[in-house]
């Protein structure tokens, strides 16, 4: 009795452990819903970072990923909110690709980075309340200024434009 008592706390420990593995992974990954783009806006308020939206399975999204991370990495100021358009139910796919470009947070740094994902396979309200004129290409980034002027690309972008931006130069 005493072993199967032992057999079972070991278990239910490692399962506890792989729980808060598993947790650990997923939990900066913000459940995107409807009023949580202007909540996103109100808490960059007057200053400059950049809104890129992306999923696991957009083929040129991993070349923006690149420079991101290339990015983050150079200007540790650099503010971003990563928006991963794919349903939560790819949370796993959703936190390899962040952990792949290094774009989870798992630096300190002065700037942030912060992930979230779509909170349900009906994603024309959401891309609608972010841009009425957006129609789901990806990848697609929006360069907000401190002033609130806001500038969307659809497309790969360039690596020099971009870090031009980054750093005030345009």
């Amino acid at each position: 009795m005493k072993r199967w008592l032992a057999c079972l706390l070991l278990m239910l420990l490692a399962l506890a452990q792989s729980a808060i593995a598993q947790t650990s992974n997923t939990q900066a990954l913000h459940t995107l819903q409807r009023g949580s783009y202007r909540q996103i806006l109100a808490a960059h308020q007057g200053k400059r970072f950049i809104v890129a939206m992306w999923s696991v399975n957009c083929t040129h999204c991993s070349a923006d990923l690149e420079i991101f991370h290339k990015l983050a990495a150079k200007y540790p100021a650099f503010s971003l909110v990563m928006i991963s358009t794919d349903s939560p139910d790819l949370q796993p796919e959703i936190s390899v690709m962040l952990e792949k470009y290094k774009l989870n947070n798992a630096t300190p740094r002065q700037g942030s980075i912060e992930q979230w994902v779509f909170a349900d396979t009906f994603s024309e309200r959401l891309r609608f309340e972010i841009d009425p004129h957006w129609y789901g290409e990806l990848p697609r980034t929006y360069f907000i200024e401190g002033n609130g002027k806001v500038r969307g690309v659809s497309g790969v972008l360039e690596e020099a434009a971009i870090e031009h931006w980054v750093k005030g130069e345009e």
